[in-house]
């Protein structure tokens, strides 16, 4: 009877599929690619023998397995020029992630996660879930209202007027001693004219 029971036990713990929540020490660039497309994230490729590329909502994203088996989500654009103060401001200012410029001209932003204490697939997937749809997402709002390289929008003009010359200085008339000046008439060349203030206000 304690050997059927045995038996049955044996049985029963192999036909139990393993649990999805189990702590690894270690995820090979394989095996997060196959996370990564269990999660929709289209056809991720390995580049480099440890890094992964793949997209999220169109914007380019990779990962890296360091040395000691961390992991590490990039993202970045260039040529963009940002200011020191305004990195400063979102390393202050947002968790789990760090900006910075690299010398090509281009700026970063960052994530780690660590695995000395061993993680689950689920808990990787969280953590490049939160990368992709948050941070990658407030980094490109970031990017775009804070770049020191964009231009300027220019004024805008009213419709169907164009911009009115710029008027030459007039003439000084030329004084002749013991005469009387003749009085200056108002021009009536059209550049000479004060524009209408409703149109420019």
């Amino acid at each position: 009877m304690r050997i059927l029971s045995s038996l049955f036990l044996a049985v029963w713990l192999l036909s139990v599929p393993a649990r999805a929540d189990v702590l690894q020490s270690r995820f090979t660039v394989d095996e997060l690619k196959d996370l990564l497309v269990s999660e929709g994230y289209g056809s991720p490729m390995i580049e480099n023998g440890n890094r992964i590329l793949f997209k999220s909502s169109g914007t380019k994203i990779a990962m890296v397995v360091l040395p000691d088996g961390n992991l590490q989500l990039y993202c970045g654009f260039k040529p963009v020029q940002i200011a020191p103060d305004k990195i400063n401001l979102w390393n202050r200012s947002t968790r789990y992630s760090r900006l910075f410029s690299t010398d090509d001209g281009a700026i970063s932003v960052a994530a780690d996660f660590l695995m000395s204490k061993g993680a689950s697939r689920e808990q990787v997937a969280e953590f490049i879930k939160l990368f992709a749809n948050y941070t990658v997402a407030r980094f490109r709002l970031f990017v775009a209202d804070n770049r020191a390289d964009k231009n300027s929008p220019a004024p805008a003009k009213p419709e169907g007027t164009p911009p009115a010359p710029v008027p030459a200085p007039p003439a000084a008339p030329e004084f002749k001693p013991n005469s009387v000046q003749p009085e200056e008439k108002p021009s009536s060349r059209p550049g000479d004219r004060k524009p209408n203030r409703s149109v420019y206000m």
